[in-house]
């Protein structure tokens, strides 16, 4: 029994390998998500600043038909000054060039602006689009170095299989099968050690009593609190010879 019971504390401590393996290969994965995300959300705001620059773009091109439109009423109306019959007639004409050439001063105003905004922001385009390149050959690094730490998690999970898959046969089917189902229902623990009295899966004190009948390592025990195979750990003394 002691034997099997050392087997089996082997096969735990590869089970508690493979779910630190599993973790870690999801945190790889997720770094290389999180290097997708930082990527996407990138390009995703340079093409809002490229779509911005197009609006400014489209104001301009307004602003620019508008300014035209208004140069052509302001020479139309200077035409007819020397039409005008009355003095009445051409101060009316005259408020109307003034009223033009207000509009015309707002609408260069305007396009004086929109065209600096537009600078701006192709500025700002060009140096993001030059950052994203570099960004993107940061990450397919990254991203190498990533899928390089992958496959040696890989090959340590393959590793601990095997390993495990070598241990099971030396212990009867019956005892793996109850370490399984015990595993499964005890997040992950199927058989635990006793240090100081104390069982390592769940903390639980064990009595005196029952230390000295696991101490013996010729039947099986199981902790009262977490339900996992109790075992001495090395079949020996605790540091220090503390029993309780």
């Amino acid at each position: 029994m002691l034997e099997d019971l050392r087997i089996l504390r082997d096969i735990q401590n590869m089970d508690e390998c493979l779910v630190t393996l599993d973790r870690d290969r999801a945190i790889l994965r997720d770094s290389l998500t999180d290097i997708d995300r930082r990527l996407d959300e990138e390009k995703k705001a340079l093409e809002e600043r490229k779509a911005e620059q197009e609006e400014k773009q489209k104001v301009y091109r307004t602003l620019e038909n508008d300014l035209k439109e208004t140069e052509e009423t302001i020479l139309k109306y200077k035409r007819q000054e020397f039409d005008m019959k009355t003095n009445e007639s051409l101060r009316a004409l005259m408020k109307e060039i003034g009223t033009e050439q207000e509009k015309k001063s707002n609408l260069e105003d305007q396009a004086l602006q929109t065209m600096e905004e537009i600078e701006t922001l192709a500025n700002s385009i060009r140096e993001a689009e030059r950052q994203l390149e570099q960004h993107r050959e940061d990450a397919r690094r990254e991203k190498a170095g990533v899928q390089e730490n992958m496959a040696k998690v890989g090959e340590q999970e393959a590793a601990a299989r095997e390993e495990r898959r070598k241990h099971e046969v030396l212990i009867p089917p019956a005892l793996l099968h109850r370490y399984d189902k015990l595993r499964g229902h005890n997040h992950g623990i199927g058989v635990a050690t006793i240090r100081n009295r104390t069982c390592s899966g769940c903390h639980r004190l064990i009595t005196p009593q029952d230390v000295n009948l696991i101490k013996r390592n010729d039947r099986l025990k199981y902790c009262e609190g977490c339900g996992a195979i109790l075992f001495w750990k090395d079949g020996g003394e605790e540091p220090g010879g503390t029993e309780g």
